[in-house]
Parts: structure tokens; C-alpha cells; sequence
């Protein structure tokens, strides 16, 4: 029948998003900058921008080679707990499948051709599931750390970051949002008397012009409702 043939449609196309979902949240690179950065600095290390660059050839590494890597990070700051959800939810020849277009949905299963199996519609939602679990944990903590920040704060920089011994960085705070930038902690008079200010963080329309006004501010007001997202 007519509706039949709907729901037909209606599951494939299902099954087709799940496995889009399962692939771009393996594959998405910031969560393995964030877990990599996190590792660092918590050995006392520095921030870096890119923990994951291309290899010798120019190729971008693949999640297997990140996991890897963040493997024997977590393992040097004593947490090898922190890529247990990754490691659960890696699986190597299912990516491989997705990407390449190398499977097909027959019922509940996922067939694969290189290599030769099918996964039951059981392990497909455990791997999504676990994949999906890892996603949420990692951006709600990051969520939930940016709001513990109230008010801002003003906390050391890393020795190589300036060779002023009494530079120091100043948490940018968003009103009922949380951190949201750093910046320098000099004030007014220590500006003009030459020392160098920076700024970095991600701004909605308008805030970095009330922070070029006022060198000293690092309070931001709160988001108006409507008003366009971060740029």
C-alpha cells in the first residue's frame, strides 16, 4: 500500500541520518582539540591551537590516530578514564562504511562491504547511542563550566605566553552566560604607559566595539532575546 511504502521511506531515510549523525560526531575535530587542550593544561602545559596538525603528507588524521594520541595523553596526566566513551564508541570498518558509501541497509541491518559484515539494528544503536552519550557529556561539561563563571576573574598566563612577569589574563564574562573570552588584565594607566593589550574569545555583534571603548570592561551585558548569534 500507498502508506506502507511511506513508512518504508520514512525508516530508510531514518536509518540514513543516523549513520550521517554516528560519522560527523567521530569525525567533527573540536572535541579532540578540546579533550587534547584539557589533557595539556592540566599537566600545566599550554593551550595549543592545534593539537591534531596533518601529517607528513599533508593528510589530516583520522579519529582512530586522535584516539590514539589522546590514549597516551590521558595516560601521561594519570585520567585514562577520559577517552574510555571515545574508545567504546570507535569503530573503525562502521566509519569507513558510512564514508565511503560501502554498506547497505537491508531491515534492521547494516551490511558492510569491506569488510564483509553486517551489524544487527542492536550494535548500530549502541555504537549511536554511545557516540551520541559521548557529544552530549563532553558539550554540557563545557556548557556548564562557561556559566560557573559569574563574574569575571583574573588568572596567571603560561610562562611562555609574555615575558612580563606580571602579566596576567582577565576571564571575559557574558551576563547570564558565562566566560566567554580572555584578555589582558592592565588597566588604563598601564596601557599608556606601554604595556600591550590582547583580546581573543567569541563576541556577539557589538561587544568588541564596547570592549575597544573601554580597555578595562570585561563584563559584557546579557544577550538580548533575538539578538543574532555569536559571530
Amino acid at each position: 500500500s500507498i502508506n506502507e511504502k511511506h513508512q518504508n521511506v520514512k525508516h530508510f531515510v531514518l536509518g540514513l541520518i543516523t549513520l550521517w549523525t554516528y560519522g560527523h560526531i567521530l569525525e567533527a575535530s573540536e572535541p579532540y582539540e578540546l579533550l587534547a587542550n584539557l589533557l595539556e593544561i592540566a599537566q600545566g602545559k599550554k593551550c595549543r591551537l592545534r593539537q591534531f596538525p596533518s601529517d607528513a603528507r599533508g593528510r589530516p588524521l583520522t579519529p582512530g590516530e586522535k584516539i590514539s594520541r589522546l590514549e597516551k595523553m590521558a595516560d601521561n596526566a594519570k585520567m585514562p578514564q577520559v577517552v574510555l566513551p571515545l574508545k567504546e564508541a570507535w569503530d573503525r570498518y562502521f566509519r569507513n562504511a558510512i564514508f565511503h558509501a560501502d554498506y547497505t541497509l537491508y531491515g534492521d541491518e547494516v551490511r558492510t562491504i569491506r569488510p564483509l559484515k553486517s551489524y544487527s539494528n542492536e550494535e548500530v544503536l549502541i555504537l549511536i547511542n554511545r557516540a551520541l552519550a559521548y557529544h552530549d557529556a563532553l558539550a554540557n561539561l563545557r556548557k556548564m563550566h562557561l556559566e560557573s563563571y559569574t563574574e569575571p576573574v583574573i588568572i596567571p598566563v603560561h610562562p611562555d605566553f609574555s615575558s612580563d612577569p606580571d602579566e596576567r589574563a582577565t576571564v571575559i564574562v557574558r551576563e547570564d552566560y558565562g566566560a566567554t573570552g580572555l584578555k589582558d588584565a592592565w588597566t588604563s594607566s598601564e596601557l599608556a604607559a606601554g604595556k600591550i593589550r590582547f583580546r581573543l574569545g567569541r563576541f556577539l555583534p557589538g561587544e568588541t566595539a564596547l570592549l575597544d571603548a573601554n580597555p578595562e570592561l570585561a563584563l559584557l551585558p546579557r544577550r538580548e532575546k533575538n539578538q543574532p548569534s555569536i559571530s
